[in-house]
C-alpha cells in the first residue's frame, strides 16, 4: 500500500500544474454494448499504443462485504439480530465446523448459543479489492455492528474468520465464490475519549481491522480490443509480454483468450503499483521497433504540447531507459508542465541524475508539490545523498513534510530509522528530529512512529487519560523515572510502575506484555488502546510532541462504493407488495467515525490535524 500512495503522490505532483490534457486524447472505452467500437480521435503521436484500440475492464475497486461475528467483548454484544441474518450465519458458523469436535476453541458451543452470547456482536464486514489485486494479498476491512442491534460497542474484540463476497451483502442473495476473507484484531477510534471500560457513543460499533483481509481470487484484468482481430490482439498480446516478461513460475503477462479479449496478470513487481503497471502498459506502442526515435519524438512532442506531458509522461516510461537521455533535455525547460512531467518520468525510470531536481521541488514548491516530490525521490535507486537530504527534511517546520520525509526514509530502509514491535502487536519506529511528533498510521499495519531526539516526558507533569484510569506524573522536575497509575476495569486491578522518562519507553510500555521471557513490566494493551492513550496523554502535556495522525481512506472509499451499489426503487413497482424479508437487501449505513478536523491541506494528501501539548500548569496552580 505504501507504493499505491507513492503512485498516487506521483500522479498529483503532475496535477498541481494546472491546465488540462488534450481533449482529443481519450484512452475511456465507448459503449461496452457495441461490438465494435467507433475509431478513437487520437492525436498522431499516439497512434498504434495499446490505449488507442483497447480498454482495460475491471480498474475500479470492487467492492466486497459479508456477514461476520466480533468475539471477546466486554459484555457489550448482542444477539438481536434478523432471523434472516442469522441464518446465514449459522450456516456459515457450521460450515466452518463450530460446534464441532474440530471446531477449536468454539467446539462447546452451538452457533445460535455463540451469536447470543453478550461478548459476541454480528457484523457487517466491507472493503475494496484494487483492479488485478493477487492471491494473498492483503488489505484493511471496516467492521460495523448490523445496524438495529443492542451493540454498544466492537472495543478489545476480535473479528472471527468472515467470507467476503462481491458487492454489498444480503440475506438470501445469490450463492458465489468468496473473493476474500478477513480476521483480526479490531481497531477502533482512538479519538474516541472514552477508557476500555467507559460507556460506548455510536463511534463504538464502527471499527476496522488493519491488513486483516486476504485476497483468495484474483482479480484478473480484461484487455477488449475496440475492433476484434485475431491478429492485432496477437500483436497486442506479444508487445505486452515484451515489455512485461513474467519471472519464474509466473504465468504471462498477456494470454490471449480470443479475437478481441486478451487476459491480464500484473507481473509481481507491479503488485504494490497496479496504476503504474496499466498506465505503462495502455502507453506501450504495439509495433516496439525504433523505440530511440519514438522517445526523441516524445520528447518533442511534451515541449511543443505542455497538455499532452502527462500522457506522454507514461509513453516514455514504457520506452524504457533509451527514453532517458531525451527525458533529461526537459529537466530545465522553461514551461512547468513538461518540467515536471519529465522528471516525474526520470524518477519512474530510476535516473539518479533526477535527484537534484527533485530537491529543489521539495525545497521551493508548495506544500502538496513537496510532500510528493519526497515520495517520489523514495523511489530512486540507492544514493547516500538522497538518504542525507531526507533526513536535514526532518527538521522542516511543517509536521506534514516531517512526516512525508520519514515515509520516504521507511520507504527507502534507512538504517536511522529504530524499529521495535511491543508486544508484537504494532510497530514502534523512532527516528531522530529536532520537532517532536508522534506519528499514527491507521491503514495498512499498526503503526507508531516517534519523530525525535530521545523525546522526554515532561517533569514535573501530571497527565491523565480515560476518566483518570490511566495516569503519568513525576512531581519533580528532573526524576530518573516517572510513575505510572493504570486502574484495568476489565480484569478488576491496579498496576503502578516507574519508567524511564522518555516518550518511546512509555509507548513500549504500555503496549508490552510481561511474559517469563520477557519479564520486563507492561500493561498489555491493545494497539487501539495505546493509540488513544497516547493521545490523550499528549493533549494533557505528558511530552512536548504535536500528534499527527492518517484520515480514513478506506472508509470513504467503501461510502463511494456503497453509493454506487445502492439500487434505485423503480417507480413501476411503488404500488407492489414488498418482498419477503429474507430478499429485501438493507440500507447501507456507515456512520464516519469521528476524528479531529483537518486544517486545509492539499487533497492529496489525508491527515487528522496535529495536537498540540497543553501547557503544563504551574507548582503554584498543581497545588491548588
Amino acid at each position: 500500500m505504501r507504493s499505491t500512495l507513492i503512485t498516487a503522490a506521483a500522479l498529483a505532483l503532475i496535477a498541481l500544474l494546472g491546465g488540462c490534457s488534450d481533449d482529443r486524447v481519450s484512452f475511456q472505452s465507448a459503449s461496452a454494448d457495441l461490438p465494435t467500437r467507433p475509431p478513437r480521435d487520437v492525436p498522431p503521436i499516439m497512434r498504434d499504443m495499446i490505449g488507442s484500440e483497447a480498454s482495460i475492464d475491471g480498474l475500479s475497486p470492487i467492492l466486497i462485504s459479508g456477514y461476520g461475528l466480533v468475539v471477546g467483548l466486554d459484555g457489550t454484544g448482542s444477539g438481536d439480530i434478523p432471523v434472516a441474518i442469522r441464518t446465514v450465519l449459522t450456516q456459515e458458523m457450521a460450515r466452518m465446523r463450530v460446534g464441532q469436535a474440530s471446531g477449536g476453541v468454539f467446539a462447546d458451543i452451538t452457533p445460535d448459543e455463540l451469536i447470543d452470547d453478550p461478548n459476541t456482536a454480528v457484523v457487517i464486514v466491507r472493503s475494496v479489492v484494487e483492479p488485478g489485486a493477487p492471491i494473498d494479498s492483503r488489505f484493511d476491512v471496516l467492521v460495523q455492528a448490523v445496524p438495529g442491534t443492542s451493540t454498544t460497542s466492537l472495543r478489545n474484540g476480535r473479528l472471527y474468520t468472515t467470507r467476503l463476497f462481491r458487492g454489498e451483502v444480503f440475506p438470501g442473495m445469490p450463492d458465489q465464490q468468496p473473493i476474500a476473507h478477513a480476521r483480526g484484531e479490531v481497531f477502533m477510534n482512538p479519538f474516541a475519549r472514552t477508557s476500555p471500560g467507559a460507556t460506548a457513543d455510536a463511534t463504538e460499533t464502527l471499527g476496522r481491522v488493519l491488513g486483516g483481509g486476504t485476497v483468495i481470487q484474483e482479480n484478473q484484468l480484461v484487455l477488449s480490443l475496440d475492433s476484434p482481430s485475431h491478429a492485432r490482439a496477437s500483436a497486442i498480446r506479444d508487445a505486452i509480454n515484451r515489455r512485461f516478461p513474467s519471472g519464474r513460475g509466473e504465468p504471462d503477462t498477456a494470454i490471449g483468450r480470443n479475437e478481441d479479449i486478451v487476459l491480464i496478470n500484473v507481473p509481481r513487481q507491479y503488485r504494490e503499483r497496479t496504476n503504474d503497471f496499466i498506465q505503462i502498459l495502455l502507453h506501450t506502442r504495439v509495433d516496439q521497433r525504433f523505440r530511440q526515435e519514438w522517445a526523441r519524438r516524445y520528447a518533442q512532442s511534451m515541449a511543443d504540447f505542455p497538455s499532452m506531458a502527462d500522457q506522454l509522461s507514461w509513453a516514455m516510461t514504457s520506452l524504457g531507459e533509451v527514453a532517458l537521455p531525451h527525458v533529461r533535455g526537459l529537466y530545465d525547460h522553461p514551461q512547468p508542465r513538461p518540467r515536471l512531467a519529465a522528471i516525474q518520468t526520470g524518477a519512474r525510470l530510476g535516473d539518479p541524475t533526477v535527484r537534484s531536481y527533485l530537491e529543489e521541488v521539495i525545497l521551493e514548491g508548495p506544500a502538496s508539490a513537496r510532500n510528493d516530490a519526497m515520495l517520489l525521490i523514495a523511489q530512486l535507486p540507492p544514493d547516500p545523498k538522497i538518504n542525507l537530504f531526507l533526513r536535514d527534511m526532518l527538521a522542516d517546520d511543517d509536521v506534514f513534510v516531517r512526516v512525508a520525509a520519514y515515509e520516504a526514509l521507511a520507504e527507502r530502509r534507512d538504517p536511522w530509522i529504530s524499529r521495535t514491535r511491543p508486544g508484537g502487536k504494532f510497530v514502534l519506529d523512532q527516528v531522530p528530529s529536532p520537532e517532536p511528533a508522534v506519528y499514527v498510521r491507521m491503514q495498512d499495519e499498526p503503526k507508531i512512529v516517534v519523530l525525535g531526539e530521545e523525546v522526554p516526558i515532561n517533569q514535573p507533569v501530571i497527565a491523565r487519560a480515560w476518566n483518570d484510569e490511566l495516569m503519568v506524573s513525576s512531581r519533580e522536575s528532573s526524576a530518573a523515572r516517572v510513575d505510572v497509575f493504570y486502574r484495568d476495569s476489565r480484569r478488576g486491578r491496579i498496576t503502578q510502575d516507574a519508567i524511564r522518562p522518555m516518550l518511546p519507553e512509555l509507548i513500549e510500555y504500555l503496549g508490552h506484555e510481561t511474559t517469563p521471557e520477557q519479564p520486563a513490566p507492561g500493561l498489555d494493551l491493545t494497539y487501539t488502546q495505546v493509540v488513544g492513550a497516547i493521545y490523550e496523554l499528549l493533549d494533557d502535556g505528558v511530552a512536548p510532541a504535536v500528534f499527527v495522525a492518517e484520515s480514513d481512506r478506506l472508509q470513504r472509499e467503501v461510502l463511494l462504493s456503497l453509493r454506487d451499489e445502492a439500487p434505485s426503487r423503480r417507480p413501476e413497482l411503488a404500488g407492489e407488495t414488498e418482498a419477503p424479508a429474507e430478499t429485501i437487501r438493507p440500507e447501507p449505513t456507515i456512520r464516519p467515525e469521528t476524528t479531529q478536523q483537518t486544517p486545509a491541506r492539499p487533497a492529496d494528501r489525508q491527515w487528522v490535524v496535529p495536537l498540540p501539548g497543553r501547557p503544563q500548569p504551574s507548582p503554584e496552580e498543581r497545588d491548588r
